[in-house]
């Protein structure tokens, strides 16, 4: 699962025809959160006749020289919200590693046992399920555990969870999730998918108008 990036190409073999002329339908990755990965088809009109959820699929993508495969179920959350659910536990990622970049403004609490001390503002520089990457500015010194607030771009409820320092190189200081209810866990979730997966069809709308753009202006 850590292999998988953000706009990978993977392949899903089905299990049979569903009025196709093949079993294969690619995406591009969107996000991954735990074991579930969101897609985006790369023809959306071969989905059209696939059901909304088909079980014992397998992914299957390019890692260097290798063909990864990944067995699990696919399913339309949502009209158009692939996703596919990894089902095999041997690749189940012991930490979720995908992050997507944002800017947003966090509050760092500092934290001794459970009481929370003095905070300070702060930005990210990416977000993922698993932590946070954050730019502190200036001269600061972050303890081992601390309070996360994560404000979400058009949210109004904040990310609150507490975090450890994990890595730290120059104002840039990584910190993971200690613990996080499953509402809150759903929210970030939810976000990061809908996030990327609005960042994805932006940038693919642009290609395509830039190549329109290109095509009107030949000239033979």
């Amino acid at each position: 699962m850590r292999r998988l990036g953000p706009q990978q190409i993977v392949s899903v073999n089905l299990p049979m025809t569903f009025g196709r002329h093949e079993d294969l339908l690619d995406f591009r990755v969107v996000a991954v959160i735990d074991s579930v990965v969101a897609l985006e088809p790369l023809v959306r009109a071969d989905t059209r006749l696939i059901p909304d959820r088909v079980r014992d699929c397998y992914m299957t993508f390019g890692q260097g020289a290798s063909l990864v495969g990944l067995k699990g179920h696919l399913y339309e959350r949502s009209p158009g919200d692939w996703r596919f659910k990894v089902t095999d536990p041997m690749s189940f990622p012991a930490a979720n590693g995908f992050r997507i970049r944002v800017c947003a403004p966090i509050t760092v609490a500092l934290k001794d046992e459970d009481i929370t001390h003095e905070s300070f503002e702060a930005e990210t520089v990416n977000v993922g399920a698993d932590g946070v990457l954050v730019d502190g500015g200036g001269d600061w010194s972050p303890p081992g555990r601390v309070m996360l607030s994560l404000s979400l771009p058009g949210h109004d409820e904040a990310i609150d969870a507490p975090a450890r320092l994990v890595a730290r190189q120059g104002v840039l200081c990584d910190f993971k999730y200690e613990a996080m209810d499953a509402r809150t866990r759903n929210r970030l979730g939810h976000f990061i998918i809908e996030y990327q997966r609005d960042a994805l069809r932006r940038r693919q709308a642009w290609y395509q108008a830039e190549v329109v753009g290109l095509d009107d202006d030949l000239d033979f």
